[in-house]
């Protein structure tokens, strides 16, 4: 089945519209279209693959909305649309939490009271369909796959996760995606004693303390700069780029380092996302602090600028390191392509 694909540049104050206007648009070109598939970042626990879309489901995402209310709210606004023009194509959701929902209870749990994760406040995880995109490229990629695997989605959100024998067994996002390690506007994880004294020193305004933990901090907050990029070209002349950088490039190995330690050792590390296909620099600084585990770079393959997946590690690393491409669209194509023909399976 081949699928459609066209990328529009949206924000949040224009994205319903812009999709709509797409959809209209395009209407002719969406005749012979036999399915349509939507990323979804939250499943909760309900969800443990790509879904067909039914009224159920429908109604088991809006119980859901409380866990991600930036974000299922315009995705069942689109599900809308796209029914409303295209009623009877059927529609399925690949959620990005699927990925980690068979997570070890000893990671998936927070040491709470256990009453709370009888109420699902658990580990959820996210960026779910590109850490299963690398893991699926690099078993291309060298005709295996690798035993003790560390997969890093390093874009404007951030996470890393430790995949042993193709199955995920600790991510470093959490109940929410604010967890893990410092990203380009969030903190990341930190001492949950800080949230509450910013409650108490912003008098509890919890929606400012919120917008400060999400789009005031990370390498904005520490740098005053938009992104790693930035950061990355003002580090040797500008103090508060460097420590952005320093505290990035910290935080990441040390969440690798204690995957490796959970793996048992290291056999893969992978980079994706704007930060890990674009940034040598940060690539660079990952393998020189890990170089005890035997890690070993290809300083000229890290280096060179292309839309090419690759591997970057020499030939006497003791583990294969390398860029990868996201590509969680055509993770959702292969979905939905294989469900809907085994929808025809007689």
């Amino acid at each position: 089945m081949p699928f459609f694909h066209q990328e529009i540049q949206v924000t949040k104050e224009n994205r319903q519209k812009l999709f709509a206007d797409f959809l209209k648009e395009n209407y002719d070109d969406f005749g012979d279209v036999q399915a349509f598939g939507l990323r979804t970042v939250h499943g909760g626990t309900h969800f443990k693959e790509t879904t067909l879309v039914t009224n159920s489901v429908v109604e088991t995402l809006e119980q859901l909305i409380h866990l991600a209310p930036l974000h299922l709210p315009p995705l069942l606004s689109t599900l809308k649309q796209v029914y409303t023009m295209h009623p009877i194509t059927p529609c399925y959701l690949a959620f990005d939490t699927a990925f980690f929902a068979e997570l070890p209870e000893h990671a998936k749990l927070y040491p709470l009271p256990y009453a709370m994760a009888e109420k699902n406040i658990i580990k959820y995880g996210f960026h779910g369909l590109n850490h299963r995109y690398c893991c699926e490229k690099i078993s291309i990629m060298l005709d295996h796959t690798p035993s003790k695997l560390i997969t890093c989605h390093l874009g404007g959100g951030a996470s890393v996760s430790a995949v042993e024998n193709g199955h995920c067994i600790d991510t470093s996002m959490g109940y929410t995606p604010l967890d893990g390690i410092m990203m380009t506007t969030r903190t990341g994880s930190l001492d949950p004693s800080i949230v509450l004294q910013m409650v108490a020193d912003l008098n509890g305004d919890i929606d400012e303390v919120e917008r400060i933990l999400n789009q005031q901090s990370g390498i904005l907050g520490i740098s005053g700069l938009a992104n790693m990029q930035q950061a990355t070209e003002e580090r040797d002349f500008n103090p508060r780029a460097k420590l952005a950088c320093d505290m990035f490039c910290n935080r990441l190995c040390k969440t690798i380092g204690g995957y490796a330690a959970v793996l048992g050792g290291i056999d893969g590390l992978i980079f994706s996302g704007g930060i890990g296909e674009n940034s040598s620099f940060v690539r660079g600084q990952i393998a020189k602090q890990l170089a005890f585990l035997g890690i070993d770079l290809d300083i000229v393959s890290n280096d060179v600028v292309t839309k090419e997946d690759r591997i970057i590690s020499s030939s006497s690393s003791s583990a294969t390191l390398a860029v990868v491409h996201a590509n969680e669209e055509l993770v959702i194509a292969q979905d939905i392509s294989r469900m809907f023909l085994e929808s025809f399976d007689v």
